[in-house]
Formats: structure tokens, C-alpha cells, sequence
């Protein structure tokens, strides 16, 4: 946007090819950086403008692989140095997550698991909140039961979340809690909320932040209430 009016983003073509349309994407918390996973393996990080949307700088952290993890789920860590991924294929139908060290010199070599989940559950997506702590939801895959569950099927998978507890820790420090957080009676699928984070604040020093186009907020509730006959309170 400038002052002439919002100008689209151009397409832009780099990094790896991928040839699944599973898989995940997430940038980091400043959103300085980007980074993506899918079915066939692959993960590649990017630096990121949040000025222009423009990405660049692509780094293959793995290449993708037709018989390589089946990668369903990526966030950073709230500091920005460790990435963490989750994994649903390997040899013994276990989830894996794993840390990755983006200050190692050798970002792949940092590979490191840091928790397991085991065959009865499906772990498909990990969101860091706000509390700072990462939150992976699972599906139960006990033979019989799929969506949407029988009525009072209730057990310790989808009855909770997975907790790493201190992500910004190296290691087993990051603190891997397989179920540890009761959802009150409800229950988890395979989902959790993926909303862009809207709450970075200003950018310092960004041209973003430098421009004026003196345009005046049009607030049109009160007129699209009163047409209906009444305006909620607190609006």
C-alpha cells in the first residue's frame, strides 16, 4: 500500500518445487521469517517483508523425497531459534517431533527428537499459543472409530493436547508433556486454530510504518444494527 492505493503482491517463483499440496506453513513470531513442510519430506525456511510480502533467501533445511516423512505441522519457537516439526510416518507408525537449531551452522544436523506419540493416535497439528507454549492436537485412530467420534468415546487422546512447555529450551529442556492438557470434556480432532498472528505491532523504522494517505475510518455498525431494529450493547 502506498499512497496511490494497495498495489497487488506479484507472484514470485523460488525455492523447492512441491509436489503435495499437504503439509503446513508458519512464520516466526517478529514475521521476519517463514516456514514450510509437506507430505514428501520437505522443509525449506525464508526470510520474509512484511513491507512488501515479498520472500527471499530460501534455505533447504531437507529436500523433498517420495519415501521421505510424511510432515504434517511446523511452528517456531517463540524466541526464533529452535523450529519444530511434526512427523507422521516412520517405522513405527509413532508421531515424532523434532527441534531443529536455527542457529546451528548445520541446521539439519541439529535435528533432534524430542517426543513420541504413540500408534493409537494420529498428532496432526501443532500451533504455538499465547502463552508461549506449543500445543499439538491429536486424533484417535483406534480401529472402529473415526470422524465424527460415537458418543461416549472418550480417552486420553482425544480427551487432550500434547504440551512442549518451554519451547525456547534446547533439547529435552523444551519439556515434551504427551497429553497433558485436559480439554474440560470436550474432545480433538485433527485441528487447531491456524489464524495469522495480527498482533506483531508496528514495524520500527519500516517505510510500512512511515506512511500517511489521511484516511478516516468509516464506521458503519450503528447503520447496519439500526436497519435491523436494535444495536447490541457493548458494540
Amino acid at each position: 500500500m502506498d499512497s496511490i492505493g494497495i498495489t497487488p503482491v506479484s507472484i514470485q517463483n523460488l525455492g523447492s518445487l512441491r509436489r503435495t499440496g499437504g503439509g503446513d506453513l508458519t512464520f516466526n513470531s517478529d514475521g521476519s521469517k517463514m516456514a514450510l513442510c509437506d507430505w514428501e519430506g520437505l522443509i525449506e525456511l525464508y526470510d520474509f517483508d512484511r513491507c512488501t510480502g515479498q520472500l527471499s533467501n530460501p534455505v533447504n533445511i531437507e529436500p523433498s523425497n517420495p519415501i521421505g516423512g510424511l510432515y504434517s505441522s511446523i511452528t517456531f519457537s517463540p524466541n526464533n531459534r529452535f523450529l519444530y516439526l511434526l512427523d507422521n510416518q516412520n517405522a513405527l507408525n509413532q508421531g515424532k517431533i523434532y527441534q531443529f537449531d536455527l542457529n546451528s551452522t548445520n541446521i539439519q544436523g541439529s535435528k533432534t527428537i524430542i517426543g513420541n506419540i504413540p500408534d493409537t493416535a494420529s498428532p496432526v497439528m501443532m500451533k504455538l499459543a499465547p502463552d508461549n507454549k506449543i500445543y499439538i492436537s491429536s486424533w484417535s485412530s483406534l480401529p472402529g472409530n473415526s470422524y465424527p467420534y460415537v458418543s461416549g468415546y472418550y480417552n486420553a487422546v482425544n480427551s487432550n493436547l500434547t504440551v512442549i512447555n518451554y519451547p525456547d529450551s534446547l533439547g529435552a529442556a523444551c519439556d515434551f508433556q504427551l497429553f497433558s492438557f485436559p480439554l474440560g470434556g470436550h474432545r480433538t480432532y485433527r485441528g487447531l486454530p491456524h489464524n495469522p498472528n495480527y498482533e506483531l505491532g508496528p514495524w520500527v523504522g519500516s517505510p510500512c510504518d512511515t506512511l500517511t494517505v489521511g484516511l478516516t475510518e468509516n464506521n458503519q455498525k450503528d447503520d447496519v444494527f439500526s436497519k435491523l431494529g436494535t444495536i447490541p450493547s457493548g458494540i
